[in-house]
């Protein structure tokens, strides 16, 4: 057994796309699937600047709140327990008044369970 740290500690400031108090830790790279994994901090305030998806991406928010915004146009809140997907070439933001760490998911060709997919349906038609 190996035990890894991916704490803030261990991530690095990334200020790319105009993104303030935000920290991200690689987890994962699988070259040949192409698939990555981060843990992403954003502090109080923080923003993840509007960009491009390069592939789909899943961010699963594990800790705090905030709000994301894509294709739609406008910000829909996000919490503790809530995933959003993005498609790739997707313009997106993420940001956070009190603070958010998520997991993030890259995958050329991600495969929702039907499970999730409902959910995340039945979420957005609460906007």
């Amino acid at each position: 057994m190996k035990i890894y740290r991916f704490s803030t500690a261990y991530a690095k400031q990334v200020t790319a796309h105009e993104s303030k108090n935000l920290s991200i830790r690689p987890l994962l790279k699988l070259d040949k699937a192409s698939i990555q994994m981060s843990c992403l901090y954003l502090e109080a305030g923080g923003v993840v600047g509007e960009h491009a998806a390069s592939t789909d991406q899943l961010l699963f928010v594990i800790e705090g709140s905030g709000e994301v915004k894509g294709a739609e146009g406008y910000f829909l809140p996000v919490q503790k327990g809530e995933a959003v997907y993005w498609e790739q070439n997707e313009r997106h933001v993420t940001q956070s008044e009190h603070g958010l760490t998520a997991i993030v998911v890259e995958a050329a060709i991600l495969n929702l369970s039907h499970d999730i997919c409902a959910e995340m349906i039945e979420r957005n038609e609460d906007y």
